[in-house]
């Protein structure tokens, strides 16, 4: 079945129709894109004011504006031959005046549709569009970004924000400035808490928290780890928290095993020294637990100092086998010598740090550990 033929319009029509929609189309478009690239707030409030005044004056002012052309030509000062030339383009420049407004807010809406519907090409909103969205976020969500297929904002509430979340990119495509930092920024600015892990360790990111800090008058909240700045460092005691089993666990599972016979020695070791110590109501140190396994006479005066029967018979045995255990411990003395001897081992070893994690959590403070794993494996 063939279809009928379409009727076109005849060629002054759609040329008349051309000029005048092209041209005030065209002309808003100009005055859009210039202004948009002047980045200059007040020359754009000028420039679309007097547009705006001036067609405003002609739409008041019409009909004085057409008995005026009719004087004019009444009064023989142009030529007759000019007259319908005139008439037309005096007509056109009103037209122009009246509808230019109206083609500017078309042009804008029609460029903003293009930014996420030509061809498959999608670009981000100006950025005080994101401004704007970003500032209608609260306590209870946070702005993500710009979602180029749902054409919308998206935010991210407190309950989506205690699932995993997964930023996927390479080195140095922007992921922890685009989402991880503007998160942070929004966390800290109202009265959140935050850890923040970091495997590179450099001082940029450490910068940045900082000024963030600062601008948000947190100082006192603000903590921050790591090896390779020890004089920039809050102290940090891992076997700070937690019972004897928890801390035995943290000692053990850090360390690399071989063979699961000394990873047992090591295990009943470690829980019956960390039983011992807590049982005198002091803080465990990696230094104290180092002696314990390589001082007789400490290890004695622990002996003394349990009052546990318990605790005593364990800690007896440990020092009738303590020149076997040399053998069989070795593994876990080792461990124990570099973190208590290293030449940052005052930010670990100390039974009062600074940074406490508990705490940290109740009062809703923020602690960054930069922990550079190329420089320490």
């Amino acid at each position: 079945m063939q279809k009928p033929p379409v009727k076109k319009e005849p060629l002054i029509v759609r040329a008349i129709g051309g000029i005048f929609v092209g041209i005030p189309f065209g002309i808003a478009k100009s005055i859009l894109t210039h202004l948009t690239g002047q980045n200059k707030p007040w020359l754009e409030k000028a420039v679309l004011g007097t547009l705006g005044f001036f067609s405003l004056f002609c739409i008041v002012k019409l009909g004085s504006l057409f008995d005026l052309l009719d004087l004019l030509f009444q009064s023989k000062a142009v030529d007759p031959a000019w007259e319908s030339g005139i008439k037309f383009s005096f007509f056109f420049l009103i037209y122009l005046a009246i509808t230019l407004p109206v083609f500017l807010c078309f042009a804008y809406l029609n460029q903003e549709a293009r930014l996420f519907k030509q061809d498959g090409v999608k670009r981000d909103p100006p950025p005080e569009k994101m401004r704007a969205f970003r500032l209608k976020s609260n306590y209870h969500n946070v702005y993500l970004g710009y979602g180029l297929n749902q054409d919308k904002p998206l935010y991210l509430t407190n309950d989506q924000r205690l699932m995993h979340c997964e930023v996927v990119g390479s080195t140095g495509t922007g992921k922890t400035e685009s989402v991880l930092l503007p998160m942070l920024a929004h966390d800290i600015a109202h009265g959140k808490g935050a850890i923040i892990i970091d495997g590179k360790g450099d001082l940029e990111l450490r910068n940045k928290i900082r000024y963030i800090v600062h601008k948000q008058k947190r100082e006192d909240d603000f903590y921050f780890f790591s090896l390779s700045h020890p004089k920039k460092s809050n102290t940090y005691n891992p076997l700070y928290r937690g019972n004897p089993t928890e801390l035995k666990d943290k000692l053990v599972n850090s360390m690399a095993w071989s063979d699961e016979f000394y990873r047992r020695m090591a295990e009943q070791a470690a829980l019956t020294l960390l039983n011992a110590i807590a049982s005198t109501g002091r803080r465990t140190r990696f230094r104290e637990l180092h002696g314990y396994l390589t001082d007789l006479n400490a290890l004695k005066k622990l002996h003394d100092e349990t009052t546990s029967p318990v605790l005593k018979e364990d800690i007896a045995k440990m020092v009738n086998s303590f020149r076997d255990n040399q053998k069989f411990l070795a593994g876990l003395m080792s461990d124990l010598f570099l973190t208590s001897r290293s030449e940052f081992s005052d930010l670990l070893d100390t039974d009062k740090p600074q940074i406490d994690l508990l705490s940290l959590y109740e009062k809703n403070q923020i602690c960054y550990f930069a922990l550079d794993l190329q420089k320490y494996a």
